[in-house]
C-alpha cells in the first residue's frame, strides 16, 4: 500500500449520501477504508458493516461493488478513494453499482446425486486439495482438521467460528459451506444465528455468514451445489471455487460434503446452535 492510501486508511470517510436508494438499513451509514488488497478495497461503517470494492478478478464477495477493470487498489492514489451516492460508487473513471448474494431457489430436478453419492464425489478433490494446501507432516494442522471435522459431524457450527488459519478463519469457511447445504436442500436460513456469529471472527468473515445466514447464495455457490449434486454434471465450478483464496474454497467445500455425510446419515439433521 502506498502512503497517501494509508493515510486514507486511517483519516479518509466516505458517507453514503442518499439513503433512499438503499433498502437494507444495514448499508447505511459512514463508511472508511478498512482494508486494501490487490483486488479488493474493503470499506466498513461505524457499525463494523462491510462492504467490499472488487475489481474483475474477483466474483464472491457477499457485499461488493465490482469496478469494470481490472484495478490494483493497492496502488490507488489518494484521489482514487471512492465516493459513493446511494447504489452507485463512483472512482474518477470507473463505476460500479451494490450488490448482494440473491436468495435463490434450487430446483429439486437439479438433484440426481443421493447425499451420499454427492459426499463420495467430493472426497478424492478434497483430500487432492488437502496434501497441496496443507502441511502433511504438520501435527497442529492434523489437529486442527480433525477438530473441524468432528464439530461438523456433531452439527456444532458455533464452536468453530473464529477457528483456525486465514483471513476468513477457516472454521468460518466450513460453516458457510455446511450453511450453504442446508440452504439449498432445506431451504433454510439461519437469521437467529447470525447474532451469536459476529463479535466471534472477522468483519470480512462475518459478511459472508451474514449473507448465507440469510438466506443468499453467490452465483459461483449456486453452481457448485448444482454440479456436485448433478449425477452428469462437470466439476469446472467446483474446481473454481476450491481456488477461493489460500484455503478457503477448500473450507466451504468440506463443510458442504461433511453436511451431505450428516444428511445421509441422519435425514433430519439439526445444527446443535
Amino acid at each position: 500500500m502506498d502512503s497517501s492510501l494509508r493515510g486514507s486508511a486511517q483519516s479518509s470517510r466516505i458517507i453514503l449520501a442518499d439513503r433512499s436508494l438503499i433498502q437494507n438499513e444495514r448499508y447505511q451509514g459512514t463508511y472508511r477504508v478498512h482494508s486494501v488488497y490487490r483486488n479488493v478495497l474493503n470499506l466498513t461503517t461505524d457499525n463494523d458493516v462491510l462492504v467490499s470494492v472488487v475489481n474483475t478478478n474477483i466474483s464472491m464477495g457477499p457485499a461488493r461493488i465490482r469496478v469494470p477493470e481490472d484495478m490494483d487498489f493497492r496502488t490507488a492514489s489518494e484521489s482514487c478513494i471512492p465516493v459513493i451516492h446511494g447504489q452507485t460508487i463512483t472512482f474518477p473513471s470507473v463505476e460500479g453499482t451494490l450488490a448482494f448474494w440473491d436468495t435463490q431457489s434450487f430446483p429439486a430436478s437439479c438433484i440426481r446425486n443421493s447425499p451420499a453419492a454427492a459426499a463420495a464425489r467430493l472426497y478424492p478433490v478434497l483430500e487432492r486439495e488437502r496434501r497441496r494446501i496443507f502441511d502433511p507432516d504438520s501435527k497442529t494442522t492434523q489437529m486442527i482438521l480433525e477438530i473441524l471435522e468432528e464439530k461438523l459431524r456433531q452439527g456444532s457450527l458455533l464452536d468453530i467460528i473464529g477457528f483456525g488459519p486465514g483471513l476468513t478463519p477457516l472454521g468460518d469457511d466450513c460453516v458457510l459451506g455446511y450453511l450453504l447445504g442446508e440452504t439449498v436442500l432445506e431451504q433454510r436460513t439461519h437469521e437467529e444465528l447470525f447474532p451469536r456469529i459476529k463479535n466471534r471472527t472477522s468483519l470480512i468473515s462475518a459478511e459472508f455468514l451474514y449473507q448465507i445466514c440469510h438466506g443468499g447464495i453467490s452465483d459461483d455457490l449456486m453452481e457448485m451445489a448444482r454440479e456436485v449434486l448433478a449425477e452428469d454434471a462437470g466439476t469446472w465450478k467446483t474446481e473454481q471455487v476450491l481456488n477461493y483464496g489460500h484455503s478457503s474454497g477448500w473450507g466451504i467445500l468440506f463443510g458442504f460434503r461433511m453436511y451431505l455425510v450428516n444428511k445421509e446419515e441422519t435425514c433430519q439433521n439439526t445444527p446443535k446452535y
